[in-house]
């Protein structure tokens, strides 16, 4: 009975198919991780652009409110058109930053 087996042993052309499909994959995989690491650093890079505009618009906002207060403490009368002028401005940054997180994530 042992004289009966044989050993399976594809021929040379399904062996160089195999191999062939094998390295595809090998490839075809390689490819697709680089696309999403190519992916995820676009992404990080959009999300530090978006906190610099936001940390930006975060600075400036303490800088307009301190204006703001100081101003309505020299000029107490004024206070109500500085409130005015402050919320605008600070609405406005806002919109900037909405815009700019809009942007970037197309």
């Amino acid at each position: 009975m042992a004289n009966e087996l044989e050993m399976f042993r594809p021929a040379g052309g399904v062996q160089r198919r195999v191999q062939r499909e094998l390295q595809n994959l090998t490839v075809e995989t390689g490819l697709a991780t680089r696309r999403i690491d190519a992916r995820a650093e676009v992404e990080a890079a959009r999300v530090s652009a978006v906190a610099a505009v936001g940390s930006r618009a975060l600075q400036e906002v303490a800088m307009v409110t301190k204006l703001e207060r100081d101003l309505a403490e020299t000029v107490p009368a004024a206070v109500g058109r500085l409130t005015a002028i402050g919320d605008m401005t600070q609405i406005a940054m806002g919109a900037l930053v909405m815009n700019s997180a809009r942007r970037m994530s197309s």
